[in-house]
């Protein structure tokens, strides 16, 4: 077997690394000396692309640029900043830079640069600058495909394929990730690296830490039998009490660990209602791994996948989403989404018994074995409710990823865990794997290859009215949801994030309408079992066959962007999204 699939790895490698090559060679809409807009755009001279040649900017005819002052244009220092952010009139205002191709800035002799203000080039104190002759500079409607922008498309794509195909370990492909930035396209290391180590893959760390101390103090157990406990003996009760607490314990805690937690218990209540309840099993199972799915949309702790968009709304559109408006424009999801997930499993899977009494029994028995909660115990809870409270109060300015690492440094303090406990429960790997996803999903931004690909996704979307508003939402909705069930779901906004935001900017549809659609449909993952870790441990339980996925999580995928859309209608609404 080990043979096999070995065999089967190099094949998908091999493909991986052709289709990498495939896409390098292809040609593309530049000579790699273009003059550019940041956001992707080209610049028109007389019709024709502006291009730089001996450090100087000229036409197509040879021409030197030369503004109405008599000022050559010149190229000049790497670029650290491709946008520039003033405050005018009250209104923050950002300016794309006009650089060359390989990320230079375009300035006059006198050290002016020149931005792009909508579709006017301006100068760094806003004035309109003209240029000899009476002609002036035009900017590209679309974007144009830049060397750079085709070989993070490149990148993309063989990084897909081995997050599809799992390859080489994941760890790996986001080193190949950045490894191609610097090497193939030319970008800097430091700049590289800051992508790598952003404030986003903090918060997933930390997190992930957290996660680790909770269940050291055996809490997880305490308050998942607890809860149960509670729900009563009907086969109803019990599902909904399953889906409810295990939606609400991952809005907080990584759903795969929600999903282990319960994983046990499921099991027991299973086994011990009677022998060969195969149809009890699955409801129980699939309560528990679709509850944690619905749930982890709620907050920014739910999934890193939340983190990430907040990160691409900071970074790309300098909109700044805290904790507390995320809870608000998305828990109320969660709350229509429990019963509603309770209806459809109980349809779907029809229970051999009625009741769980002789199971709740045992469940009330081993409950009371454990005693009372210690010392160490209530201190955790205390960490958590601080770590959760800093979250919502401070997380917007200092950010979610530092409020996670002082939660878990406290853990520590209070000797709680050891740096082993973290050290053997964190996956590193998931860490290394986040980064780099969000380096290529910023890297794409950067070079213009996200607009291309939304603009050509448009274009396929125009002839059937899909290309802007509720229908491009529902559109983005259907292909995240897609793209999630083929790989983990942070990767899955880290790659589709900057493409559906940039649709949502070209057609005038709101950003936050379209960035919540991306970040809440990839946790719709119910169509296969490698969909999410939460999938595949209930799978372990051996209750569930893999049609089983289909049969549930169609139902629950029509179903879940229903209320999507129905939100966006009419409470994102409320809240004020435009």
């Amino acid at each position: 077997m080990l043979e096999v699939n070995t065999v089967k790895n190099n094949k998908w490698l091999i493909f991986g690394f052709a289709l990498f090559l495939l896409i390098f060679l292809l040609p593309y809409d530049t000579g790699g000396n273009t003059v550019i807009v940041s956001d992707g755009r080209g610049v028109l001279f007389g019709g024709d692309p502006l291009i730089f040649q001996d450090n100087k900017i000229i036409t197509k005819d040879g021409s030197p640029l030369v503004t109405i002052s008599g000022d050559h244009l010149i190229i000049g220092e790497i670029v650290k900043s491709r946008e520039k952010k003033i405050k005018r009139n009250g209104d923050l205002v950002v300016l794309n830079r006009i650089i060359t191709e390989d990320d230079r800035l375009i300035e006059t002799e006198n050290g002016v640069e020149l931005f792009v203000n909508k579709d006017t080039i301006v100068s760094n104190s806003m004035e309109e600058v003209h240029f000899k002759d009476g002609q002036k500079v035009k900017l590209t409607e679309r974007a144009v495909l830049t060397r750079g922008a085709k070989i993070i498309i490149a990148i993309a794509a063989m990084a897909v394929i081995f997050f599809l195909t799992e390859a080489i370990p994941f760890p790996a492909v986001a080193f190949l990730i950045v490894i191609g930035e610097v090497i193939f396209i030319g970008m800097s290391p430091n700049v590289v690296a800051k992508s790598f180590f952003s404030d986003s893959v903090f918060f997933i760390m930390g997190s992930l830490m957290i996660a680790t101390a909770i269940i050291k103090q055996s809490l997880d157990k305490r308050i998942a039998l607890f809860i149960l406990t509670k729900t009563g003996e009907k086969i109803e009760r019990v599902v909904f009490g399953i889906v409810a607490t295990t939606a609400i314990l991952a809005a907080f805690i990584a759903n795969h660990t929600v999903a282990a937690m319960f994983l046990p218990v499921g099991i027991a209540l299973t086994v011990k209602s009677g022998k060969d309840l195969r149809s009890l099993g699955k409801l129980i199972m699939f309560s528990i791994a679709y509850g944690t799915a619905i749930g982890s949309l709620g907050t920014p702790s739910g999934g890193a996948r939340n983190v990430i968009m907040i990160e691409y709304w900071r970074q790309m559109y300098d909109i700044n989403i805290g904790y507390i408006d995320w809870i608000l424009y998305a828990f109320p999801m969660v709350l229509v989404m429990i019963p509603l997930t309770t209806l459809i499993l109980l349809r779907v899977f029809k229970p051999e018994v009625k009741d769980l009494s002789v199971a709740m029994k045992s469940i009330e028995k081993e409950v009371g074995d454990k005693g009372k909660m210690g010392e160490n115990e209530w201190l955790s809870i205390g960490i958590f409710f601080v770590t959760l409270i800093m979250w919502i109060t401070v997380g917007e300015t200092i950010g979610l990823g530092f409020v996670a690492i002082i939660g878990a440094t406290l853990f520590i303090i209070f000797k709680l865990v050891d740096w082993n406990d973290y050290n053997r429960g964190t996956d590193w790997g998931v860490v290394l794997l986040y980064a780099g996803a969000i380096s290529l999903g910023l890297a794409m931004k950067n070079t213009g290859a996200a607009r291309w690909l939304a603009e050509s996704f448009l274009t396929v979307l125009t002839p059937i009215g899909a290309d802007s508003g509720l229908l491009l939402v529902a559109a983005v909705s259907i292909l995240v949801m897609i793209v999630s069930n083929t790989m983990s779901d942070g990767a899955a906004v880290a790659v589709t994030g900057p493409i559906t935001l940039n649709m949502a900017a070209i057609s005038a549809t709101s950003l936050m309408n379209v960035g919540f659609a991306t970040a809440i449909s990839s946790a719709f993952a119910y169509l296969l079992v490698v969909g999410t870790p939460s999938n595949a441990i209930i799978y372990a339980s051996g209750y569930i066959r893999s049609t089983d996925f289909v049969k549930a999580g169609s139902l629950m995928a029509v179903m879940s962007i229903a209320v999507l859309l129905i939100m966006a209608m009419t409470w994102w609404k409320i809240l004020g999204v435009n």
